[in-house]
């Protein structure tokens, strides 16, 4: 007996004259209808979904981002408008969603493994794999220490 497999239609494609790429990853955040879409050739794009309209395009064509978490939403105090994106050169940059803003970008000698985030100090701490915890100024960006 011969057997076909079901053709899959995707919900929405999202296109864009702008991006012709492949897509290295994605966060939905903050709203039901934005998407934050990661790039290889280096652009942050925060999609409308349902309007398939680019919002704002965030651009580094040197590094790949490689993954897109939500940041605190106790971070600066903001809201949970803050996401951050760990790129291919060891850094991490800050992007604020409401703002259409970089924040800061964070450089590291090696492989980021966490960050997180003291509301007490309003410091961010970023974990590396070279074992040396990096302690940044939430406000300004700057090294405060290292561990």
């Amino acid at each position: 007996s011969s057997s076909t497999t079901p053709t899959i239609k995707p919900y929405i494609t999202l296109k864009s004259s702008i991006i012709d790429s492949s897509v290295t990853c994605i966060l939905p955040i903050y709203s039901p209808d934005l998407l934050i879409v990661a790039y290889k050739t280096g652009e942050i794009i925060i999609w409308n979904y349902f309007k398939k309209k680019i919002i704002h395009c965030f651009s580094d064509k040197f590094y790949i981002p490689l993954s897109l978490r939500k940041f605190s939403d106790d971070f600066y105090k903001k809201g949970s408008s803050i996401f951050y994106c760990l790129k291919s050169n060891n850094s991490v940059s800050f992007y604020s969603a409401k703002t259409k803003s970089c924040l800061f970008n964070l450089n590291h000698p090696s492989e980021v493994i966490f960050v997180s985030y003291d509301n007490n100090s309003d410091y961010i701490i970023i974990m590396c794999r070279d074992g040396g915890n990096y302690i940044w100024d939430g406000a300004e960006g700057f090294l405060h220490g290292v561990q």
